[in-house]
């Protein structure tokens, strides 16, 4: 799905398309933060450094992407190819839904062995993240369809650059934290 939305944007001219597909990659990498075995000595060091290298280029490309929209919306002469932004956030959308079936299946399963508020407060904090993240697709979809149905609007396109630039900034700030936490010495109840 973010490479269907990445060549989509680049194709159709959708900033909007583009933007969402490295939202998409910095939840990728968030995942990757939080799903992985800890390396050890250099190795670590190493891969927080490449993280944070990660996150300042999505940072970078976030202001050239604000910076484009803006530029769109202020001389207004710009061309989108319609029908396959509209394809695209189809497509993008499809796989929002399929993989937010997926989590709400890992949502609802129950657990082992996991205290009754823990459970709960899991479970509470997976669907916030299920439904924030894969509903975002519908930003650019209902953008694509506004853009398809009235073609004289195409500056709904940076509009849903812009709401997108948010949520993918929210998102490396979230990656930010968990190097943060990654970097900090770990101490122990037995150290104190």
């Amino acid at each position: 799905m973010l490479i269907v939305e990445i060549i989509g944007g680049i194709f159709s001219n959708s900033l909007a398309l583009i933007t969402d597909g490295a939202r998409l990659f910095a939840d990728h990498l968030s995942n990757y933060v939080i799903n992985r075995d800890r390396a050890e000595g250099t190795w670590r060091r190493i891969e927080l450094a490449f993280l944070v290298l990660c996150v300042a280029f999505l940072w970078f490309i976030t202001a050239a992407f604000i910076f484009a929209a803006s530029e769109r919306i202020y001389s207004n002469n710009f061309n989108l190819n319609v029908s396959l932004m509209f394809a695209a956030s189809i497509v993008g959308l499809t796989c929002n839904v399929i993989t937010l079936m997926m989590h709400f299946t890992e949502v609802l399963s129950p657990r082992k062995y996991t205290p009754l508020p823990d459970y709960i407060s899991v479970k509470c904090h997976q669907f916030v993240h299920a439904f924030g993240n894969h509903g975002i697709g519908t930003v650019v979809f209902l953008s694509a369809t506004i853009i398809f149905i009235f073609p004289q609007y195409k500056f709904v396109d940076s509009i849903a650059t812009y709401i997108l630039a948010v949520l993918l900034v929210a998102n490396t700030i979230g990656i930010i934290n968990k190097v943060i936490a990654e970097m900090s010495p770990k101490v122990t109840y037995d150290v104190i």
